[in-house]
């Protein structure tokens, strides 16, 4: 622990000097080189104090016609900001925020259409109790096209950090959405962090993406980190990371997702609210998956699986470059422990306390039941670091040897080095 709190401190010391050589900037200075092609939302009533309604000066700012520059400062809006064909920036991630105070919770914060961008800002609710309860399309942050129009090629949200929403990005399935590049996003979600339900998505891109809802020593009960659902076609993600909550329906939900590239991608802390999930479901969905790592996952539910597979048209085939799992249902990480009475307590309803046997009933794939069509899945490498005894290395094998799930692994799998 000592080593731990004397690198922390390092670090923050660091930062302490960064900041310290850090300049001043006036608000003069910050908006003096902004492009002419944007208007300032301050020049038209917007004071930035977190004290008034300033929804009349958005509009009368986007009234204008040109993009909107939304300087540092925290801002309320009580109706939607429509985005068309424009940009809206900020000063930079948690120097300008906008809050959402909207009696009517299917009005997102933000709507982008067209070719429209959305960049640096921090968008959210005030309280965590405001986005409770909530469910699909309620509470949302952004809202990528509409029915009207779609948000077409070329559009950005870039460096947004989504605070206290019921979902941060969100596509309807009466809207389109092609094309539009999401990056650097950190999602503190009580719903659902990325849902996109629109048909027909091609090319969309997913980057540098981090959800987390690790906000108390409860076990926060979400809907899902990431659900591709409508109909997609060559989406790729990069770099997506879930961590700390527990999942009713899955850490990523995949559904009819066709030829879908996934680079990197990590799990940790993450639970599954119930039997017979799978930390990834996928359905009708075909593709790559590179590197997937799943770290300190507490497991108090029976009969779930790393990726569960449902229906199939036909026979769809899905390939994992490297897959491996550490600590699970024995973390060592302190960083995890404050969790530990939470899932005691609910897992000893079944018999089943942290550290004991209970991963003897994972396994890495299995179908669900009832399931349709044929599954084809290549695991290239799998190693893993256990801290239960078992059987079988973390349990490569899958429930029941007549579902129609064909493993094909080309390489041993094997412990990693501890």
């Amino acid at each position: 622990m000592k080593k731990y709190i004397k690198y922390i401190s390092l670090v923050l010391s660091v930062v302490l000097l960064l900041l310290c050589g850090m300049p001043y900037v006036s608000a003069e200075e910050e908006t003096e080189n902004i492009d002419a092609g944007f208007v300032l939302v301050t020049d038209y009533g917007a004071d930035g104090m977190d004290s008034l309604d300033d929804s009349a000066a958005f509009e009368a700012a986007l009234a204008t016609g040109k993009n909107i520059y939304v300087p540092r400062g925290s801002y309320r809006v009580s109706k939607t900001i429509e985005i068309s064909d424009r940009i809206i920036r900020g000063a930079g991630v948690n120097v300008t925020e906008i809050r959402g105070t909207m009696t009517d919770i299917t009005q997102p914060i933000i709507s982008v259409d067209g070719i429209s961008s959305v960049y640096d800002m921090t968008i959210g609710y005030s309280s965590v109790e405001e986005v409770q309860n909530t469910n699909q399309g309620e509470k949302v942050g952004i809202q990528l096209g509409t029915a009207e129009k779609p948000l077409m090629p070329g559009s950005v949200v870039r460096n947004v950090y989504f605070h206290r929403v019921g979902t941060g990005l969100y596509n309807p399935a009466n809207a389109g959405c092609s094309g539009t590049i999401m990056e650097n996003l950190f999602i503190y979600p009580y719903y659902c962090g990325v849902n996109m339900q629109g048909e027909n998505r091609i090319a969309n891109s997913y980057s540098n993406i981090y959800i987390n809802a690790h906000v108390s020593k409860k076990a926060t009960i979400m809907d899902s980190g990431i659900t591709l659902a409508g109909s997609s076609y060559g989406e790729t993600l990069h770099q997506i990371n879930v961590e700390h909550c527990t999942y009713e329906t899955a850490s990523m939900a995949l559904k009819n997702a066709h030829n879908i590239n996934i680079a990197v991608m990590h799990f940790e802390g993450v639970n599954l609210a119930s039997d017979n999930l799978g930390w990834i479901f996928a359905e009708n969905t075909t593709g790559y998956l590179g590197a997937f790592t799943n770290y300190f996952t507490y497991i108090d539910t029976y009969k779930n699986s790393m990726i569960r597979f449902g229906d199939s048209e036909g026979t769809s085939k899905f390939y994992i470059g490297i897959l491996h799992n550490r600590g699970l249902n024995a973390p060592d990480n302190s960083s995890h422990l404050d969790w530990i009475e939470e899932i005691e307590k609910r897992g000893v309803q079944k018999g089943m306390v942290v550290g004991g046997d209970t991963a003897a009933d994972f396994r890495l794939f299995r179908r669900a039941k009832g399931a349709k069509g044929d599954y084809q899945v290549t695991l290239d490498y799998y190693t893993y670091y256990a801290y239960v005894k078992g059987d079988t290395p973390y349990y490569l094998n899958y429930m029941n040897k007549n579902e129609d799930l064909t493993l094909i692994l080309k390489h041993k799998a094997k412990e990693a080095m501890r």
